[in-house]
């Protein structure tokens, strides 16, 4: 009886067994590409910028995108690249203008570490290459100008707060979105921006040709060497 009665517990038992299934986590899903909106404040220490202003700070903009290139636990690795742009403008006495205008194109790595699935901070590396143009329109009517190309270079530390990412149709699902908001503050340096402003030519070709030719100025320099707090709005694909 002992016998029979194991082998009907056996035989009841083995479908069950036989549809036991193996329960896994979801994969998580990928979000690589980073493209972001910024908005950044620099305050310069040289108070050769007085020339624009009573203003030791400016507010520029800017567009980047970064792409996650390594993997290792919790950390990521992402290369990126960007543009920022500025400008200030200031007028003295008798309607003398100056304007000055600042791209930086620049290339970095940003070192990343998923504290949480929200949190996130990170330090980032960049280099960048500066065209710098000053422009001084004379109330005369005479006008100055100088651009130039000026690199540099900038390190900082941040974080970002990042939503839950929704999933899509690419990759079998394997990929989807997110948004970001994205916060850094680090230091710029830089040589100084040196323009030697030459006068410029008239539209008209007979008042150029009777223009008497003027040496260039030299207006000194404006030194880059300064602090930066950077916001972006970040679009995670």
């Amino acid at each position: 009886m002992r016998a029979l009665t194991v082998a009907l517990i056996l035989l009841v038992a083995a479908p069950a067994l036989a549809q036991t299934e193996t329960v896994s986590r979801p994969a998580e899903l990928r979000v690589p590409l980073t493209l972001s909106i910024d908005t950044e404040r620099q305050w310069h220490l040289d108070d050769s910028y007085r020339l624009f202003g009573t203003r030791r700070s400016e507010l520029g903009g800017g567009l980047s995108a970064a792409l996650e290139v390594k993997r290792f636990g919790r950390g990521r690795l992402d290369l990126g690249a960007g543009v920022q742009w500025s400008g200030d403008s200031a007028t003295w006495e008798q309607d003398n203008d100056a304007h000055r205008e600042l791209m930086t194109p620049s290339v970095g790595a940003t070192l990343r570490w998923a504290a949480h699935r929200w949190f996130e901070p990170h330090l980032r590396v960049a280099g960048d290459l500066t065209r710098a143009m000053l422009r001084v329109q004379m109330a005369d009517g005479a006008a100055y100008e100088d651009k130039h190309w000026v690199p540099g270079a900038s390190a900082g530390a941040g974080f970002r707060l990042r939503t839950k990412a929704i999933a899509t149709a690419l990759g079998g699902g394997k990929f989807g979105f997110a948004g970001a908001f994205i916060v850094e503050g680090g230091f710029h340096v830089g040589p100084p921006l040196s323009f030697e402003l030459h006068r410029q030519a008239p539209a008209d070709e007979k008042l150029a040709a009777d223009q008497i030719p003027a040496a260039s100025i030299s207006v000194g320099g404006l030194g880059r060497t300064e602090p930066y707090l950077r916001i972006s709005f970040a679009l995670l694909l």
